[in-house]
């Protein structure tokens, strides 16, 4: 059975480079043949194509220009650590730009599944509404695990296009109540495509662990100086020093971070890997730590909707982190019993698995 995937796969953010990995990883590994869709839109290239990605005052350029500059060599590694894993590890078809192009010059295929992550999040800077596909017009559409994030303009615009769809599953509770009103039909929650994958899987695709010395890895994909603040306190409370990946203006304000730009998704697996302690403002951070069984805290992850859902389903409530906690957290720091997790992730990788499995099995019925 051949298909075709369509998500935030060419994102310079290691979550959504490696959920797309894992997603195309579990359909290959259970037989069946997919692509990922190579959609990269004038927006997502501009946006990704800047070293530090955001909305910019006039100030706030001028000194994102001079920390690229400063970390010119080591930002031009990291992007070409992005396009290789593109390159190397996924399957793709031709490049697409628009949906325009996208519409009637596709390859067929037996069914189409939009997803993972945040992509019909309306709110996102590279959002477009061809992960809704309405460029498909014969064949089944499924969705795995997505996600809307924060987003409230989903009713009304694209309703049409989330009714054409023949199955829907979603990643966390927030989104299913969205997508229940909208179709009338309540999706089904399934894991995050980075955990149907298990450690030793991914650890398998990672380097094995050089010299480095201990250290604590903060991780955001826009640091805000209260993480940093966070961070530095837990440090010196720790007595370890503080790795970063992402580059940051505000970095400029904590010159004893230690700055380690040149990283792409495999290499930050390692980065996750070998820590001593994960702090960190994401979800993918939270999700790689469990699997690792590397001690972390999520700052403000009881905010988040995807960080505490994930918490509240491996017991792990306690691992987020408030900015006025860091006293009573700095000692538990490194008490973390991961057996709990390990046991419901490995039944909710199986519950998510079959589900797309059978989800497939039943399109392929169909036709």
């Amino acid at each position: 059975m051949k298909t075709a995937t369509i998500t935030f796969h060419a994102s310079y953010n290691y979550g959504s480079m490696l959920q797309a990995y894992a997603l195309q990883q579990t359909l290959l590994v259970n037989g069946f043949d997919n692509e990922i869709i190579n959609l990269r839109t004038a927006r997502q290239k501009k946006l990704y194509g800047s070293d530090i990605p955001g909305k910019r005052t006039f100030w706030k350029r001028i000194l994102v220009n001079l920390v690229s500059i400063f970390y010119r060599k080591a930002l031009k590694k990291k992007n070409e650590l992005f396009e290789l894993f593109l390159t190397e590890e996924l399957i793709l078809t031709p490049e697409y730009n628009t949906e325009e192009a996208l519409e009637g010059n596709l390859p067929g295929y037996d069914c189409y599944i939009a997803g993972s992550d945040q992509i019909w999040n309306t709110l996102c800077f590279d959002f477009d509404r061809s992960f809704f596909l309405p460029f498909v017009h014969d064949s089944p559409k499924i969705s795995y695990a997505v996600s809307i994030g924060g987003a409230t303009g989903i009713e009304g615009a694209y309703e049409e296009y989330l009714r054409s769809f023949d199955l829907i599953s979603v990643r966390e509770e927030s989104t299913v109540r969205v997508i229940e009103r909208i179709t009338g039909k309540r999706p089904q929650v399934v894991m995050d495509p980075t955990i149907l994958l298990t450690a030793s899987q991914w650890r398998n695709k990672i380097k094995p662990a050089g010299d480095k010395k201990p250290y604590i890895l903060l991780y955001s994909p826009w640091f805000k100086d209260a993480d940093c603040g966070c961070a530095k306190k837990m440090s010196e409370k720790l007595g370890l020093p503080i790795v970063v990946t992402n580059p940051a203006s505000r970095l400029i304000k904590y010159p004893g971070f230690r700055k380690e730009l040149a990283t792409g998704p495999w290499e930050f697996l390692q980065w996750v890997n070998d820590a001593q302690l994960v702090i960190c403002h994401s979800f993918h951070a939270v999700v790689f730590s469990i699997l690792f069984h590397i001690p972390f805290f999520a700052i403000e992850g009881n905010r988040d909707k995807r960080i505490f859902h994930l918490l509240a389903l491996c017991s792990l409530q306690d691992r987020s982190l408030s900015y006025d906690e860091l006293d009573e957290k700095g000692r538990t720091a490194f008490d973390v019993d991961f057996s709990y997790a390990d046991k419901i992730l490995s039944q909710e990788r199986k519950k998510s698995i079959d589900f797309l499995l059978n989800a497939l099995s039943n399109m392929k019925i169909k036709n």
